[in-house]
């Protein structure tokens, strides 16, 4: 399974454990070796990872790929035995915060057989790798606000911060994991400096009584597939609690234990 636009990363983490202690997950992880890749060969492989997570789909252009690879851009195969399992797509882009040079990730997946045991976290690392060593400080991309799983990894394991709400971002695409529903998205940045801290579990946060949880679907992936209507229903509720985000009046500040968004009020300062 994946996630595009990112994170279409697959749901690699499972809600209140930390898939990097897992005994399981780290010797398949370990195992795994990843490489930049810059040739036609190795934008191939990339390319039947990300077929295999998302099904056949206008976005996943060879040419565009293998282009950007080879002029500079990321893409990374992880390969388990030899046989491609794991890719990854970001380009250089301009920092939202900072406004210097940033690396913004498209896609990542990973094979749904291997999911759940690691990869998805080794993939982040070897990005972040690839970024400090060019002078990038932080990565950004979205995700679908209603993947829990996604949410969960991409805040609480990885410790990246929501600075946007984006409706219907990509438009429709058509593919086995959104099929064609709006594509809502949460974009985030992941302040590389981060990783090893303490700082990684920040937005693990107990609720303020005046803190709104927004609660997120168990598995959207099977909603989609068995209740559209339902599914649909869920989209409309995330994206009706989320306007004050959207106005910029409140932050996500985390996620609280029972993996519900929490939706705090921006304290203003005073005009003096």
């Amino acid at each position: 399974m994946g996630e595009r636009n990112e994170f279409r990363v697959p749901p690699v983490h499972r809600p209140g454990t930390d898939s990097g202690s897992d005994s399981v997950s780290d010797s398949v992880s370990d195992s795994v070796q990843f490489d930049a890749v810059t040739d036609l060969a190795g934008t191939m492989d990339a390319i039947r990872v990300f077929r295999a997570a998302w099904g056949e789909g206008d976005a996943q252009d060879v040419d565009t790929y293998f282009a950007a690879a080879a002029h500079g851009s990321y893409l990374c195969v992880g390969r388990l035995a030899d046989r491609p399992v794991a890719a990854a797509f970001a380009f250089l882009s301009l920092d939202p915060v900072s406004g210097g040079l940033g690396l913004h990730s498209h896609m990542a997946a990973v094979l749904p057989e291997v999911s759940d045991r690691g990869i998805g976290r080794a993939i982040k690392l070897h990005q972040r790798e690839w970024a400090l060593a060019r002078g990038i400080s932080a990565i950004t991309w979205t995700f679908d606000p209603l993947q829990r799983r996604n949410a969960w990894f991409n805040l609480v394991s990885l410790g990246a911060s929501v600075i946007g709400f984006r409706r219907n971002y990509y438009g429709s695409l058509d593919d086995d994991i959104n099929g064609t529903d709006e594509t809502d998205r949460f974009e985030v940045r992941w302040l590389l400096s981060d990783v090893g801290t303490d700082r990684t579990q920040r937005f693990l946060v107990d609720p303020l009584p005046h803190d709104q949880l927004v609660a997120v679907p168990a598995d959207i992936g099977m909603l989609r597939r068995d209740d559209p209507a339902r599914a649909a229903s869920e989209a409309l509720r995330l994206r009706s609690q989320l306007v004050g985000l959207e106005l910029g009046t409140h932050a996500i500040v985390g996620m609280s234990a029972d993996c519900s968004y929490v939706l705090r009020e921006r304290v203003v300062a005073p005009v003096p």
